[in-house]
């Protein structure tokens, strides 16, 4: 039986999602569906976006997966590149991210929109967070060796963030 607070919660992600698609400067910057279009789902989304202008990852298209449970927004999502990024705040296993704002999300009484976790991420790929590194490996090459880094980073979008690609499991981290 669907508790009362499920319910605001799933109305809430309604609103959050909605209003995404209703911002033009938000879609500009990502597309946001359900994960499964063909069994609509309010706590699972797909969000699609381009890497930023200017970054490492210009050129290539990611898609991200954000998981609530039912008791959102007092629980946090987990959010996730599915699309392989190199990338010091990515974990390099499984893609979830390392965000402020996800970091935070029980220390504060008002709770991030989820418009403001995705912004967050469009900061993260314009402005690696090498203090809160995921890969050592990739951290330490970012600290000691930037040009090898980008090569890297640039490689990878390349490979793994191709637009006519993009959906293919073969580029995703596993589960």
């Amino acid at each position: 039986m669907t508790t009362e607070n499920e319910l605001k919660g799933k109305a809430l992600l309604q609103k959050e999602m909605n209003e995404f698609l209703e911002d033009p400067d938000t879609c500009d910057l990502f597309g946001v569906d359900y994960w499964d279009e063909d069994n609509p789902n309010i706590l699972s989304w797909r969000i699609t976006m381009m890497g930023p202008i200017g970054t490492f990852y210009e050129g290539g298209y990611f898609l991200i997966k954000a998981d609530f449970d039912e008791n959102y927004p007092v629980s946090k999502p987990t959010v996730r590149f599915k699309t392989k990024i190199y990338h010091t705040n990515v974990n390099q296993t499984n893609g979830h991210i390392c965000l402020t704002t996800l970091n935070n999300w029980n220390n504060t009484e008002i709770r991030p929109k989820m418009k403001e976790v995705f912004e967050d991420i469009i900061f993260i790929l314009c402005n690696q967070n090498a203090q809160r590194g995921y890969s050592n490996n990739i951290t330490e090459e970012y600290k000691k060796d930037l040009q090898k880094f980008e090569n890297s980073a640039q490689e990878w979008c390349k490979k793994y963030a191709n637009v006519n690609d993009y959906d293919e499991p073969k580029y995703f981290y596993s589960s």
